[in-house]
């Protein structure tokens, strides 16, 4: 019998500073872990409703049941990885680096730069040019490499979290450019499609013949599916909220082949008005 893959990847549940923004109040100041922002509880739940449809999804698409959960080492990702677990006693949630979040210059601008609410790319319009930034104006985190701001242990962890932690597991993918806002220093698409692809080639191959999980965010996920299929991410879509694909490889085979593509939970994945970039496959990714 061939070896086969399969593999789930799900975008992170609902944020909160994004909620938080858009009823005119700024998480931001709130925390001082400004670029790592939790769930809502709306979001927590997304998540777990998910957990509890897959069994049945997997099933009927003739794929074992989930052998691995692996995520992104930002918070809202392990809470969803979480959450998406839960009823699962046997399952942990094992934290991968390469699953991390486009450590691109939107990103940083989204917590560093004075005044930000959370908006991907803050201050943009104003500034586009982020060596013309004030450096005394930054986060003084966002003046240095990234690598401890991806130091997961360090983040918030509720006891529920805690529980569903795989904290003696070691990362077999990394990020080892030391990324910054200032002196600029940014990862550019190319370079983070290869690194999303790179982790889940390592951790597909520990599991032939098992269904793992992965949990990312919206752009490594889209660009995700470019790399695998070989198709363009317009006919991926918008990645909201929970949004599931899943994917098989046949032994032999360097594709995989997508079974289900950017759904969610009941309820079609089409792109917003505001988020119409299906209909403009140029157009610059905006999702954390």
């Amino acid at each position: 019998m061939p070896n086969t893959k399969a593999v789930v990847v799900v975008r992170h549940g609902e944020r909160l500073d994004y909620i938080m923004r858009d009823r005119g109040e700024n998480w931001i100041p709130t925390t001082d872990r400004p670029w790592d922002p939790p769930l809502t509880e709306n979001g927590k739940q997304q998540a777990n409703a998910l957990g509890m449809a897959l069994p049945s999804m997997l099933k009927t698409l003739n794929l074992p049941s989930i052998a691995a959960v692996y995520s992104s080492p930002f918070h809202r990702c392990r809470q969803t990885a979480a959450e998406l677990c839960a009823s699962d006693d046997k399952l942990k949630v094992q934290v991968e680096l390469g699953l991390a979040e486009s450590i691109n210059q939107n990103w940083f601008r989204s917590w560093a730069i004075e005044g930000t609410d959370g908006t991907w790319g803050y201050g943009k319009k104003e500034c586009p040019d982020a060596n013309d930034l004030d450096p005394s104006k930054l986060h003084p985190l966002s003046r240095q490499p990234v690598q401890p701001l991806l130091d997961w242990k360090q983040g918030a962890m509720d006891e529920e979290l805690e529980k569903k932690m795989d904290v003696e597991y070691e990362s077999k993918s990394s990020v080892e450019t030391p990324y910054s806002l200032h002196p600029p220093l940014f990862e550019n698409y190319n370079v983070q499609r290869k690194r999303m692809h790179e982790a889940l080639s390592q951790l597909s191959e520990l599991h032939n013949n098992e269904t793992i999980m992965l949990v990312s965010h919206g752009g490594p996920v889209t660009h995700l599916y470019e790399s695998l299929t070989g198709n363009n991410w317009n006919l991926h879509g918008v990645s909201k909220y929970c949004c599931y694909s899943i994917y098989q490889q046949e032994e032999g085979d360097d594709k995989w082949k997508p079974l289900v593509v950017n759904q969610v939970l009941g309820q079609e994945a089409e792109p917003t008005e505001e988020e119409d970039a299906a209909s403009n496959p140029q157009k610059e990714f905006t999702w954390a």
